[in-house]
């Protein structure tokens, strides 16, 4: 296995246990995206959004990316493979800078 592939595996290995916890935990999960639940007693919770969106999605993108990663042998490729989710990432984090620089 080439060194980027170690390296993505363990990125998608972490991205999946992340979305595992706040599947199980979904107090954890807002709390670390600092997001809190709809505090309207007539509509309780807002906990499904955050073991869909943080839980069910980190964990099933992240696994999904793994698995076809691995099970392609050539290196090029399977880093490839990789390319939809790491775009996905890269504009998270473009949304996050530009929010710190309008928002601050």
């Amino acid at each position: 296995m080439h060194y980027g592939e170690i390296i993505a595996a363990i990125a998608l290995l972490f991205g999946a246990v992340l979305g595992l916890a706040a599947l199980f935990n979904p107090d954890w999960a807002s709390r670390l995206v600092r997001l809190v639940p709809d505090p309207d007693p007539a509509r309780p919770g807002g906990y499904s959004e955050f073991r869909a969106t943080y839980g069910d999605l980190f964990l099933m993108s992240h696994l999904m990316t793994l698995v076809i990663m691995t099970r392609v042998p050539d290196p090029v490729v399977s880093m490839i493979v990789c390319l939809p989710l790491a775009m996905g990432w890269l504009g998270a984090g473009m949304g996050r800078l530009l929010s710190l620089l309008l928002d601050k």
